[in-house]
């Protein structure tokens, strides 16, 4: 479905089924208008973009179930490719040359990829699956930005890979350098300085200012970060243990069930469903069986806990 009001240019065109642009009903807060000027545009299944958006680029790639809300801005001088699943809420902007984000993306409202020198050759952003970029974020790609996968930036976290004002011919500190985060970082209102690299399983304290690189399984806090202490892996009793009481917390907020009637097995929860049983792989962070209300709940609740699952 096509709205009113919308202008769609481009060279190459291949749509998938359920495509909907403009979408008055669902975007009503937002005048009509939207823009599309792309070489090759390449829209899967179920996409849905916004009112007031405006997106422009040699080559643009929307995976299955894209959602874009309204009032966003994208303009990729290269290419852009968002894989499936993903979704850029309300008033984000996303510009450079190159950027790839990977499956199961999500951008809040106000957060924006790009900033001063972003269409400059030495520009681009690449993020793996799973990734989260959260309300007011900002990542500045003057120089090459990768992400791992499942990597959170928290509200108002900012990473810079160019850092300058005044001259450099008066002394002045000036910075340029790309900034590497590793799968499974934690960054909740932190600030990261051009040329860091930041290992995997890594969490940065809120309000942090990270000026230094951080090991792998790492906890730093303050400005300028400092290490705090290591993060060691849970052993399989404590792990159990932890299930336990994500299981009593599950039943205290939401009143399904109670813990016995959850089965656990190593890192795995046994979720009833009328005459069957669905299990929850922990470890795996993947599903199998059928879905419910007590199971989407439950899903639910392990998300908060930074449990991602997924089907298979």
């Amino acid at each position: 479905m096509v709205a009113a009001d919308i202008r769609l240019t481009c060279k190459n065109l291949i749509r998938g089924k359920n495509v909907v642009i403009g979408d008055e009903e669902a975007h009503f807060r937002f005048p009509g208008g939207v823009r599309i000027d792309v070489g090759t545009l390449i829209l899967g299944d179920n996409v849905e973009i916004g009112r007031q958006v405006e997106i422009k680029g040699p080559y643009v790639e929307l995976g299955n179930n894209v959602k874009i809300g309204s009032n966003v801005v994208i303009d990729v001088r290269e290419r852009l490719e968002v894989g499936a699943d993903s979704t850029i809420q309300h008033n984000c902007e996303i510009r450079g040359r190159m950027v790839k984000i990977g499956q199961r993306f999500r951008m809040l409202d106000y957060a924006r990829i790009g900033g001063g020198s972003c269409f400059e050759s030495l520009s681009s952003f690449q993020c793996g699956d799973d990734c989260h970029l959260g309300l007011r974020g900002f990542i500045n790609t003057a120089r090459p930005v990768l992400l791992g996968d499942e990597v959170g930036l928290g509200t108002d976290t900012k990473i810079y890979t160019h850092g300058a004002y005044a001259s450099v011919l008066d002394g002045k500190p000036v910075q340029w350098g790309p900034v590497t985060i590793g799968d499974r970082c934690w960054l909740p209102g932190a600030t990261v300085l051009p040329g860091i690299t930041i290992e995997r399983d890594s969490v940065i304290g809120a309000g942090s200012v990270v000026t230094r690189d951080v090991s792998a399984r790492t906890l730093v806090a303050g400005s300028p970060a400092k290490k705090v202490r290591d993060l060691v892996p849970l052993s399989p009793l404590e792990k159990t243990a932890t299930i336990e009481q994500l299981l009593r917390d599950f039943t205290k907020v939401t009143g399904y069930h109670a813990p016995q009637d959850f089965t656990i097995r190593d890192a795995t929860i046994g979720v009833p469903v009328r005459d069957t049983e669905t299990v929850i792989d922990l470890s795996a962070k993947t599903i199998r069986g059928e879905r419910s209300d007590l199971v989407d709940q439950l899903l639910t609740h392990l998300r908060r806990y930074g449990i991602r699952i997924r089907r298979v």
